[in-house]
């Protein structure tokens, strides 16, 4: 048997169709839809389709590859091409010798579509006889247009297998920031009346294992069963979901110890409307005892500090895979043939598979053709995750965080229904609706992808607190202090030890002069130096701390609040290194931060 569990008639008939069979399956959440799509590319593979050239799976959700890669490893398909859609852009950009370091994500995403829409179709998508796309309903504007491109660049003889479930479809709102408009909604009927797909509907339920659970089921259907969710629709559709939900609830989420710290084998998530609920439940819980992780958007995961253990002492030239899989071996044990297959996916010359060019592979993971293989681990017993950046993952335990009075989540519509089916679906066990501790969260607003936390003086409302992202981190050359001990530094970054740790910010040398931008050297309570704030950094600081621009303007002695919450590999060129004393590999470690951060004047 291919899978954990037994496909049903309604997964076999989608795993066991034809290679150039073109499918559309509605797949509800957990109906064993990576069991199908791993299913399916067995029987690809037993007709003669090579899994590395001819098969390419493509998914929206980070989750759903990791799960779906995890599954693959299982059962002989380690060659299968695994990509979300960013990364998969991305690849395509540098196959063609395209500079992407500059660009957006979403640029990568409209460059790519029109190299594979244009006169000389891409080399990688050449070979492609069968394309599977998981996540559809999440496939919107211009990531849609690519799914378009694709298919009709590779012709009448390509089968496809697209999966979806529209009750799940939460990302409409990447419409506002998209050069095309396409909905999800008119990919799925392109590819049905355009592109001849044939619309398939999975039938049995897995994941659900209990009854509090297995209630949700019929509550899903039901809501399918209302049809369009016009406003009457969508207000009983809520009504069904709120009621499920109320059954289990508490009035803080400091009551639910035990989901707070779930048994050894299990996991609970924490989902949350917005990343700022996320960033002041992470403090309660740091503050309250409770170890955990937060789940980052997938473009902001970066390299794993593992491939700077690997590589930190080596030179800046091309090495013979013996020596690199000695190394991966001794430290990784069985794990070895994994790293190998992920470091040469990124370095990306297959015609040279017997070794690996180091600083081309360090330049590729630089513009962030990072296979997801090669991230930051983030799973975690206990984890903390906006829905959106759940989706895909399944939990022992989910703490459903509802949403305040009068926050735009806590609307009734269509978008925040799909938002809230989405949340109390990823339980296997038990979903508990609970809040925050009362006035916990403040007034807020989101401002240019950063959240600021306000607070009134006599003047009137004033930035109190800032967000801290993964861009305020100087990764663009090795930390270098006064002392010119950049590998004391790089020896401080050790996650076991700095998980949650509290980090300050000191300004480094004097106060700058007019148009200078400082940069805040970075430390733990105990001393420890990590490194140093970016550029954008500064601008973002005085932008959100600056009074308008106050002509008494000063810049703060430091701030606080920010805590680790990973160590990375960041990626540069050898020089970078060289001259830092690290060696000429070009890597380095860097550490992550987030939280709400404050100033600290004289």
């Amino acid at each position: 048997m291919l899978a954990e569990i037994e496909l049903d008639e309604s997964q076999r008939d989608v795993a066991e169709a034809e290679p150039d069979a073109r499918m559309f399956v509605t797949a509800a959440a957990g109906q064993g839809k990576t069991e199908v799509l791993l299913a399916r590319v067995k029987t690809l593979v037993e007709d003669g389709l090579n899994p590395a050239d001819e098969i390419l799976v493509l998914s929206f959700s980070r989750a759903a590859i990791e799960a779906v890669r995890k599954r693959a490893r299982i059962h002989d398909l380690d060659g299968l091409q695994i990509r979300t859609f960013d990364s998969f852009a991305a690849q395509i950009l540098i196959d063609m010798d395209v500079e992407t370091l500059g660009d957006s994500f979403d640029d990568r995403i409209r460059k790519a579509t029109k190299y594979i829409a244009g006169e000389e179709t891409p080399d990688r998508i050449t070979y492609l006889k069968h394309v599977l796309v998981d996540e559809a309903q999440d496939l919107v504007g211009d990531r849609a247009e690519l799914v378009l491109a694709l298919l009709s660049a590779l012709g009448d003889d390509l089968g496809f297998t697209v999966l979806g479930d529209p009750l799940q479809g939460i990302y409409d709102f990447q419409l506002d920031e998209s050069e095309s408009k396409l909905t999800s909604a008119e990919l799925i009927e392109t590819l049905v009346n355009v592109f001849g797909a044939e619309h398939q509907t999975l039938k049995k339920h897995y994941r659900a294992i209990t009854e509090r659970t297995r209630d949700l089921i019929s509550v899903g259907d039901e809501i399918r069963s209302l049809g369009a969710l016009d406003d009457p629709a969508c207000e009983a559709a809520h009504g069904l979901l709120d009621d499920f939900r109320r059954e289990v609830s508490s009035t803080s989420v400091l009551n639910e110890s035990g989901a707070l710290s779930p048994n050894e084998g299990d996991t609970t998530a924490l989902l949350c409307s917005t990343n700022y609920e996320v960033l002041v439940a992470s403090e309660l819980l740091w503050e309250s005892g409770y170890p955990h992780l937060i789940r980052r958007r997938a473009q902001e995961m970066s390299v794993a500090p593992w491939v700077h253990q690997v590589f930190k002492d080596l030179e800046d030239r091309t090495y013979g895979s013996s020596e690199i899989k000695v190394r991966l071996h001794a430290l990784y044990g069985d794990d070895a043939s994994d790293r190998w297959l992920a470091l040469k996916t990124a370095e990306g010359n297959f015609t040279a598979y017997d070794s690996l060019n180091v600083p081309q592979l360090s330049q590729r993971l630089r513009s962030r053709s990072v296979p997801l293989t090669l991230t930051v681990d983030d799973a975690s017993p206990l984890v903390i995750s906006t829905v959106h950046r759940a989706k895909g993952l399944e939990f022992t335990n989910v703490l459903y965080l509802q949403p305040p009075s009068g926050a735009p989540a806590a609307k009734i519509n269509a978008d925040t229904l799909k938002q809230k089916y989405v949340a109390l679906s990823r339980a296997r066990e038990e979903v508990i609706s609970t809040k925050l501790p009362k006035n916990l969260l403040k007034r807020m607003e989101s401002v240019n992808g950063r959240w600021l936390e306000k607070a009134y003086g006599k003047n009137g409302p004033y930035t109190d607190r800032m967000e801290f992202t993964n861009s305020d981190i100087d990764d663009v050359s090795p930390y270098y202090p006064v002392t010119g001990d950049a590998q004391g530094v790089q020896n401080n970054l050790v996650l076991d030890d700095l998980l949650g740790e509290i980090v300050s910010g000191t300004l480094q040398g004097d106060e700058p002069g007019p148009g200078e931008v400082p940069r805040y050297v970075l430390t733990t309570g105990d001393g420890r130096l990590l490194g140093r704030t970016s550029q954008s950094f500064g601008y973002d600081l005085k932008k959100s701390f600056g009074f308008k621009y106050s002509r008494n303007w000063k810049w703060p002695a430091g701030f606080t609040g920010a805590r680790v919450t990973s160590i990375e590999c960041a990626t540069g060129h050898p020089e970078e290194t060289r001259l830092s004393g690290l060696g000429a590999s070009g890597m380095w470690l860097v550490p992550r931060l987030t939280g709400l951060i404050r100033q600290i004047r004289d």
